[in-house]
């Protein structure tokens, strides 16, 4: 989307389509790994247009507009920051006169480069796209555009690969529930409690506490609520659990250390980001 709010008769207009026909197309010559396909990098693009920006006196001027985190676990179980940003870009001609265009862009990255990631990203697509800058390789983008029907979990059910069959608030099930029928009467732990706690949790203050395995899917539940569904199946998906009910008693504390974990990641990276917040009175998982 574009706009210019004050003068429609600007350079701006002028220099735009200028830059447009002396610009050259920029060959798809950046290599991915390990997926294999070739893209346009962002220095290829600077390349292409610095000298032509300059010779036209034409700038641009970014300003995020909005900002969302995530975390996504890989299968080796490093947790990555994962970053969307919406950046509207102003285009500047030597007499004041502009034009906007907003953009979307997306980078991940395990220390904390995420952001920057996502801003050249952004930036790199609002020049190609504002510039319509072409690629001299003639296959369309649209050629290998996966089908809806294609998508299959590889976790064995369900269409999302990080929730599997459970659903996002779905409650643990217990025995009695399967039945179809649910009864009145109170869990064995209710009568004798600490009979049944023979799992030991590391929580995230380090102190270790025991639990049963109603208690443990409580403290599991909570941590899900902080990380977010997409991070928390994402870490249970690494060990092959759909949901916190699938994992026997003697995995949960393992699977447990390593939402904890991700939650202490994502806090300290908080604090970097915001480093005027203090910590406060921060819970206890």
């Amino acid at each position: 989307m574009t706009e210019n709010k004050e003068n429609k008769t600007g350079l701006i207009f002028k220099k735009i389509p200028a830059i447009m026909a002396e610009v050259p197309s920029i060959a798809k010559t950046d290599r991915k790994n390990p997926q294999g396909y070739f893209f346009r990098g962002v220095d290829d693009v600077y390349l292409a247009l610095h000298e032509l920006l300059a010779k036209h006196k034409v700038f641009t001027v970014p300003e995020v507009l909005s900002e969302e985190s995530q975390m996504k676990a890989s299968k080796a179980g490093s947790v990555a920051i994962y970053r969307i940003l919406k950046i509207k870009y102003t285009f500047y001609a030597e007499d004041g006169s502009y034009i906007s265009a907003t953009v979307i862009g997306e980078g991940a990255d395990y220390s904390d480069k995420a952001s920057n990631k996502a801003m050249s990203v952004a930036h790199k697509y609002a020049l190609l796209q504002v510039f319509c800058i072409p690629t001299n390789d003639p296959k369309d983008p649209e050629v290998d555009s996966p089908q809806v029907g294609d998508f299959r979990s590889d976790m064995g059910g369900g269409s999302d690969p990080f929730m599997g069959t459970d659903t996002p608030d779905s409650k643990p099930e217990s025995p009695r529930e399967k039945t179809g029928k649910v009864e009145k009467t109170r869990p064995p732990e209710e009568d004798n409690k600490e009979k049944y706690r023979t799992i030991e949790l590391i929580l995230s203050n380090g102190f270790k506490k025991m639990v049963s395995k109603f208690e443990a899917l409580d403290y599991f539940q909570k941590l899900k609520g902080v990380l977010g569904e997409l991070s928390y199946y994402a870490i249970l998906a690494q060990d092959g659990h759909k949901s916190s009910k699938d994992i026997p008693p003697q995995t949960m504390p393992e699977v447990y250390t390593k939402l904890i974990e991700a939650y202490e990641f994502a806090k300290s990276t908080a604090k970097e980001n915001s480093p005027q917040q203090g910590d406060g009175d921060e819970p206890v998982f």
